[in-house]
């Protein structure tokens, strides 16, 4: 079977997130121009959503988390499972400031 390919126009803000199609081989999902393009012998049953992209420091770049004390503390991005952790749960912030606000409702609801 030939493969197909699909462009699907991206907004900005957004990603696109695809799932591989069971039983069909894999998936190829890349970005040029803000466009990203997917490719699978079985394009037609391809499942594609768009999510809110979130925020990440480039490698070596500093952001800001909540440490388990309730203080925030900033850190360099490197590629490793604890960087990676604190992004998939939520706690890693661009600033300080908004480090500083959660850290805070995060205290008020505990003390409920």
């Amino acid at each position: 079977m030939p493969k197909q390919s699909l462009e699907i126009d991206v907004p900005e803000g957004y990603k696109a997130v695809a799932y591989r199609v069971p039983l069909k081989g894999e998936l190829c999902l890349s970005k040029t121009s803000g466009v990203y393009v997917a490719t699978n012998p079985d394009i037609h049953r391809l499942s594609v959503i768009l999510e809110k992209a979130r925020w990440r420091a480039e490698n070596g770049g500093r952001y800001w988390s909540i440490q388990c004390d309730g203080k925030v503390d900033w850190f360099n991005e490197s590629p490793n499972d604890y960087h990676y952790g604190k992004y998939l749960v939520g706690n890693y912030f661009k600033t300080k400031e908004e480090a500083l606000k959660v850290a805070e409702k995060i205290k008020t609801l505990l003390a409920q």
